[in-house]
């Protein structure tokens, strides 16, 4: 334990002390003016150990625009967390009342839109994505389908409907042939998958009879895509969000030629007396068998902590040691310092810290809802020399209503900000002889 000189060299040293607690402000008014003796502790022990996370991912909820994004394609495969494959499900939805008469028009052509997104590619960007295109082979019910969580796979069809082999390029545009005045478009980087016009046009005929979503899906069901990369380590997104331009256009012509367009993307509806949604799901399948994170999970005795995106897992912290600081001492600030072990170039840049409460849900730390110094941001340091990366975790509000006992649990878990992101992170764990994570404590003593 470093001893500090004086209360005022300890609020020249960053204000650490700012922290929303009334330890501080009690002891602050009985001393007045007086000097305070400040102490940096350090050698609290802490154990952390890798878990399965304690809520489900949700990739679709039936609500009021709800995006979840990217909606990831392709697979990564690591030997420290295993081999992850990600499936893409959409279905469509008609977004106004506004149908032509297809019963007097003649379909050109029907093509699925499904824009990149540009958040990026994951793992090997050149690697040559098979892209297979299927029909659900489930029929979607609007009223009975109020969320799908990440490891809801629905039933396809056993044989694709069309397949691609293409090496994603998320950032230039690409021409496409326009059956509309025969010309040629430059659009955005997407994947355009030709449907079946003689299907379409049977069902359009008949859904102008009921016009609604339901009544489209009851024979179009929806569909899936999946991809697999020729390395397995490759991953990118579509854009299905809201704001977005994925849809099925449909070509067709009357008097003239025109284009109408299925949404795929949104989830509300502009007629609030009709519930009309499109699904719009990411499923994640994974085997962790023969991986570091298998071999490590549930011990506390690992150097190694695994956190991952999508269905991956967490890091929980047991700090139940700040129960044997002697009563007597005020803390005024509290942080996890823990290090990135740097074998990835998609790092998680931002971990979320949780806790369970005593009806068993998982809460944000009272830090991140009460301390303008939360900061779970990924940083560079430098440190005897060495650039470093790492996280610094606020817990002072956290580990203060744990030594007064109004939150049970003394464990924290840390899982990334953005779980739908396919980014993970190795942390150097407490029992590291290096770079060991460790909670920082300043306390005083009036």
């Amino acid at each position: 334990m470093n001893r500090l000189t004086s209360f005022y060299i300890f609020l020249a040293l960053g204000g650490l002390l700012i922290s929303c607690n009334d330890d501080v402000s009690v002891g602050a008014n009985l001393i007045g003016d007086q000097p305070i003796e400040a102490d940096f502790n350090d050698q609290l022990e802490i154990t952390a150990k890798t878990v399965e996370p304690f809520s489900q991912f949700v990739g679709y909820a039936n609500r009021n625009n709800f995006n979840r994004g990217p909606y990831l394609l392709g697979s990564l495969d690591d030997p420290n967390f295993g081999k992850t494959i990600s499936t893409v499900f959409v279905s469509p939805r008609i977004d106004n009342e506004d149908l032509p008469d297809f019963n007097i028009s003649v379909i050109d052509s029907v093509v699925l839109v499904l824009p990149y997104d540009t958040l990026g590619l994951y793992g090997d960007n050149s690697a040559t994505h098979h892209i297979s295109l299927y029909r659900l082979q489930i029929d979607i019910d609007l009223n009975s389908i109020d969320t799908l969580y990440t490891d809801n796979c629905l039933d396809i069809e056993s044989s694709p409907l069309a397949e691609i082999d293409i090496v994603p390029n998320l950032s230039d545009s690409i021409i496409i042939y326009n059956p509309i005045g025969d010309t040629t478009l430059s659009v955005v980087p997407q994947l355009r998958f030709t449907l079946d016009k003689n299907l379409w046009q049977n069902v359009l005929m008949d859904t102008l009879n009921t016009l609604g979503t339901q009544a489209l899906l009851n024979q179009v069901k929806g569909y899936a895509i999946t991809s697999v990369p020729d390395n397995n380590n490759s991953m990118y997104g579509i854009n299905l969000q809201s704001t977005g331009i994925s849809g099925i256009e449909v070509f067709y012509t009357d008097t003239i030629s025109s284009v109408y367009t299925f949404d795929l993307s949104s989830t509300s509806f502009s007629n609030e007396s009709r519930s009309e949604t499109s699904i719009k799901h990411n499923c994640f399948t994974s085997d962790y068998g023969g991986s570091e994170v298998e071999r490590t999970l549930n011990d506390s005795l690992a150097q190694f902590n695994y956190v991952q995106g999508m269905e991956g897992f967490n890091v929980e912290y047991d700090l139940s040691s700040v129960m044997d600081i002697d009563d007597d001492i005020v803390i005024n600030y509290a942080v996890l310092d823990i290090y990135l072990l740097e074998d990835s170039n998609t790092p998680i840049n931002e971990l979320r810290s949780t806790y369970i409460d005593t009806s068993g849900t998982e809460k944000s730390i009272e830090d991140l809802g009460n301390s303008p110094y939360y900061d779970g941001s990924l940083m560079d340091i430098e440190e005897n020399g060495m650039s470093l990366k790492r996280y610094e975790i606020v817990v002072t509000n956290q580990v203060i209503n744990i030594r007064r006992g109004t939150i049970e649990s003394p464990y924290i878990y840390l899982r990334p900000t953005n779980r739908n992101l396919p980014r993970h992170a190795i942390l150097y764990s407490p029992n590291d002889p290096n770079y060991p994570a460790k909670l920082k404590l300043i306390t005083s003593k009036p």
